[in-house]
């Protein structure tokens, strides 16, 4: 698959504060979660275990995806955002 990422690019182009602060609120209001849940559906694995970690998103189910979150993600960037990010509960 090609892709191109450009400036008008509505998640990928992170330039500047306020375009920070804007995905930030996105993640918060639980936009990550939706995505992983809809690409997980469409992939057929509902059943898999972060999939209904992730359903469920209690402290505990948060918890076992951070302990794993070796498994989830490979750059150590990116598994330290996103232990971070399952520290927090999403806005309801």
């Amino acid at each position: 698959m090609l892709y191109r990422q450009h400036a008008g690019n509505v998640v990928g182009a992170n330039v500047g504060v306020k375009a920070k602060l804007a995905r930030w609120q996105k993640l918060r209001e639980g936009w990550l979660v939706k995505q992983a849940l809809l690409i997980a559906d469409i992939l057929g694995y509902n059943d898999a275990w972060p999939i209904q970690k992730l359903k469920r998103y209690h402290f505990i189910d948060r918890l076992a995806l951070i302990a794993n979150v070796n498994k989830l993600r490979r750059r150590l960037r990116d598994r330290v955002a996103l232990a971070l990010f399952l520290l927090l509960p999403l806005k309801k």
